[in-house]
């Protein structure tokens, strides 16, 4: 049935609830309009008609004889014919001239009857709109299916459409201003045989009304914001709308005019052409701004901030910085207000958290605006309240707004001082003390509104206040005063940026939008150079040593607040806060870029040698730097570093070798030397020094064998000694890619050899297990002949690692994991494969070498391997084919 949805349509009621809704919304609110509208013109009409029937009344009679003015003719012509008697003359009556009704009665009555017709004529189609609309939204309404609903909208809206009645609406008022101008008409027509002054008068009236009217009609077509408009306008725009079509061409004279007036002016609102949008869209915001009178407009209105000035349109910075200085103390004093409503006690803890949130993202966002403000009034407010707050109000996410919202709101005004510029210490007074006030001003307010732990963690390093006049009062020239001031805006600056990361530390939590709000807050300086020199070094290690002192401290609290209960779990507070704050450290060590060696302040040291998910990448970010750093630190005397201290550097060494080697910049030759002989001479007791050493000798003859070409500079350090081959004729001549390969295979054997070296005491070592794994994964099988020493030394070592697998102190994992480990290792490669080694891309294959050439060794490794066979079964095919080869090996030495 008609009445019912099909079967198919189920699924999209849904849907067409949404048209339902929105339809609904626009078709009442357009018959209440026609409605009111209606109803004004019904009264209207009804009051016009009652007066001009009072006209009426007087002035038809005037088209018909008068009764009076008849007896007043016989009654002249009996008194003649008496007279003529009385004389004794003959009288002879004339006969009565036809009645002919003037032409100003004619025409004034034509006018009123006229008037008349269409006031009772707009009255009636008015009452009859009134019934039509309210039988439009009943049957429109008379289902329950949204479908059916929705279908009916549409079918009776495009009703009126097809029909018109937009038109016929806007007739009923022409009807009717139609019948007023036809009155006055009429007016001026029944006066003139009256008085023609007065006539005269009321046809001026009739001239200026109607001029007026014309006005009005055409207004909207040239001013699109104009209030003013008739019945007449949309019809006049739809004329010339067609004489535009006839007469021009599109193509030629740009797009046609658009189709209603009513496009046209939401064309004119929304035109970026308009000279005066900008104005209007701030006046808007003002007076939006003035007129909230309660708390909860004024956090809607916050709510909406965030977003406007997230659209990257510089248009709503603009209005918003205009807002902060036009009204600054006014706009500072209602979001305080509204800041210190969550502390009196009278909201949910729920609301007070929204509230926050609202004001606060608010005020990042405005403080976030790249214009400096023109006075320090809107940041001291507001600081101060933020500041005033209870810190029962806070959260963790509460508290990471705050710090970002102060810092942005102190970067902000700081901007200022570069607008402040003195050009002369004796022409321009005046401004060289607006400055100094200015700095003066700005830096007490950013020491009031800091944390007061943090007060000593800066003093001494930060504090420029003394600077400000000093260096002012000292400039006599204006490149003095310049400098001067440049100096003084980037200590503001340092100060500012630093403390941001100081503060994240002493709080515990990472800042809101940290990420952003670095972007904004961060000097040019720290932005745009890969290094720095001394004095900048020393600013960028005060602010990591502060920060990590914040870290100390925020976790002592914890201890002071009865959170934390012992040392243990002091530490762990501190590793969970240098998680939180992850980021946030590693993006300030990754600002530690010296343009030569220095030694490594402990707080840096502490902070990279921390399990922290952000190490990985400051390694490589700074790995440039610390090669030469870290070795410069290893070699200054013992005495003047700790204990801690050198296992922390070898720690970091290693894991920039192990972890980060592939994104890390890599050391050069002479520091690997270097820190091998230092390894040799000072640190020989230290597994890990060990392993760093013979991990980066690995490594860099890895790097080497992708060269394009070799020099003997680059390997001798790298070379075992003894050695099978003696160092070539000419050294400063390349080296083959024979020879190079020929030496390199034998230093891998002899690393390994090194590594596996007193196992029993190395094993348990944190890092052995993965040393032994990457060097064996570096290692190639040898191309040339072992020196016998590495052979021996490889054989007996490994065996040492056999006997191991029945000592029950021993996990049998450990042996399992290096001997696999070995038997996977490419030095094995000769022993298990048939085909040679490409060293380069292009060269034919060299053949391998069974580099294991003394008679005992082999024996040796014949027994080791085959003690190893049920300790590794996923690796018995290759362990086969290296015993079949180790089995059948001749005496005949290797070429």
């Amino acid at each position: 049935m008609a009445d019912y949805p099909d079967d198919r349509d189920h699924g999209a009621a849904k849907l067409w609830s949404v048209y339902v809704n929105e339809a609904e919304k626009y078709d009442k609110s357009l018959v209440e309009s026609w409605s009111s509208d209606m109803e004004g013109i019904l009264i209207f009409a009804g009051l016009f008609s009652a007066s001009l029937t009072a006209f009426l009344v007087e002035s038809y009679t005037n088209l018909s004889p008068d009764p009076a003015n008849a007896t007043v003719i016989l009654l002249t012509d009996i008194s003649r014919q008496l007279s003529a008697l009385s004389h004794n003359t003959t009288f002879t009556p004339q006969p009565a001239a036809p009645f002919t009704p003037p032409t100003s009665a004619i025409v004034c009555n034509a006018f009123w009857f006229i008037s008349l017709g269409l006031s009772l004529a707009s009255a009636l189609v008015a009452s009859l709109l009134e019934q039509w609309t309210r039988d439009f939204l009943h049957r429109a309404n008379m289902r329950s299916s949204p479908v059916v609903r929705a279908r009916a909208y549409s079918f009776l809206y495009y009703g009126l459409r097809r029909f018109r009645m937009h038109a016929v609406v806007d007739l009923i008022p022409s009807l009717l201003h139609a019948a007023l101008f036809f009155f006055f008409a009429g007016l001026v027509a029944f006066l003139i045989p009256v008085n023609a002054i007065m006539a005269a008068l009321v046809a001026v009236i009739l001239i200026i009304a109607f001029s007026v009217y014309a006005f009005l009609t055409v207004l909207p077509l040239v001013a699109a914001d104009s209030p003013y408009r008739t019945p007449l306008s949309n019809g006049v725009w739809a004329a010339y709308r067609r004489l535009v079509a006839i007469f021009t061409f599109p193509s030629t004279h740009g797009p046609a005019p658009f189709p209603t007036l009513v496009e046209k002016v939401m064309h004119g609102a929304q035109s970026q052409e308009t000279l005066d949008l900008q104005e209007r869209d701030f006046r808007a915001l003002s007076w939006t701004l003035r007129s909230l009178s309660d708390h909860q407009e004024l956090e809607t209105f916050l709510e909406a901030v965030p977003d406007a000035l997230e659209l990257q349109n510089p248009q709503y910075a603009a209005y918003f910085g205009r807002l902060r200085d036009q009204d600054a103390r006014g706009l500072a004093l209602r979001i305080s207000s509204l800041l210190r409503s969550c502390s009196d006690g009278l909201l949910s803890p729920d609301v007070i958290h929204v509230r926050l949130f609202s004001c606060l993202r608010a005020l990042w966002a405005i403080a976030s605006i790249p214009d400096p403000p023109s006075t320090w009034d809107f940041a001291a407010e507001l600081l101060l309240s933020i500041r005033n707050l209870p810190d029962a109000v806070y959260d963790d996410s509460l508290r990471a707004m705050t710090l970002s919202v102060k810092t942005l709101l102190q970067w902000n005004t700081s901007l200022r001082l570069a607008s402040l510029k003195i050009r002369s210490r004796f022409k321009d007074e005046s401004s060289r003390h607006a400055f100094e006030a200015w700095a003066l001003t700005h830096l007490a307010q950013i020491k009031s509104n800091e944390i007061k732990s943090n007060e000593w963690l800066l003093a001494g390093k930060f504090v420029v206040e003394s600077r400000v006049r000093v260096s002012l009062d000292e400039a006599t020239t204006p490149r003095e005063l310049s400098r001067a001031q440049t100096e003084l805006q980037e200590a503001i600056a340092d100060m500012i940026f630093f403390q941001f990361y100081v503060s994240a530390a002493l709080s515990g939590v990472l800042p809101h939008r940290w990420e952003d709000t670095r972007r904004i807050i961060i000097p040019p300086l720290y932005g745009s150079s890969e290094s720095f020199g001394d004095q900048t070094m020393q600013r960028i290690e005060t602010a990591i040593q502060s920060t990590m002192l914040g870290v100390g401290v925020c976790a002592a609290t914890s201890v002071m607040t009865g959170t934390v209960a012992n040392s243990d779990d002091l530490k762990i507070r501190r590793t969970k806060i240098m998680a939180t704050i992850d980021p946030l450290l590693a993006d300030l060590c990754s600002l530690w870029r010296p343009q030569e060696a220095r030694l490594m302040p402990a707080s840096l040291l502490n902070c990279l040698d921390t399990e922290l998910p952000s190490r990985d990448w400051v390694l490589a970010r700074i790995s440039k730097h610390l090669w030469s750093s870290l070795l410069a630190t290893l070699l200054i005397d013992n005495r003047e570093r700790s204990w801690k201290s050198t296992d922390q550097i070898f720690r970091i060494l290693w894991s920039l070798a192990y972890r980060v080697w592939q994104d890390a910049a890599k050391p050069s030759p002479d520091v690997v030397h270097t820190l091998s002989q230092c390894v040799l001479e000072n640190y020989w007791s230290r597994p890990l020094a060990l392993f760093v050493k013979y991990l980066l000798k690995s490594k860099m003859l890895e790097n080497l064998s992708d060269a394009q070409s070799f020099s003997w500079a680059a390997i001798q350090n790298l070379l075992p000694n003894p050695s099978y081959f003696p160092p070539p004729d000419d050294l400063g001549q390349p080296l083959a890619a024979r020879d190079f390969f020929a030496r390199i295979g034998e230093a891998h054997v002899s690393n390994l050899a090194s590594l596996l070296e007193n196992f029993q005491e190395r094993r348990s070592h944190e890092h052995y297990l993965d040393t032994v794994r990457r060097v064996a994964a570096i290692a190639f099988a040898p191309l040339a002949p072992v020196h016998p020493a590495h052979q021996t030394r490889f054989a007996l070592h490994l065996q040492m690692v056999a006997k191991c697998v029945d000592d029950p102190k021993i996990p049998v994992v450990e042996c399992r994991e290096i001997v696999r480990a070995i038997v996977l290792s490419k030095i094995f490669d000769g022993y298990s494969q048939s085909s040679g080694v490409i060293m380069k891309p292009g060269t034919v294959p060299r053949p391998y070498v069974l580099w294991i050439e003394d008679k005992s060794t082999r024996n040796d490794m014949i027994n080791t391997l085959s003690m190893f066979e049920r300790l590794v079964p996923e690796v018995n095919g290759r362990m086969q084919r290296i015993l079949a080869k180790l089995k059948n090996q001749g005496g005949q030495p290797a070429k």
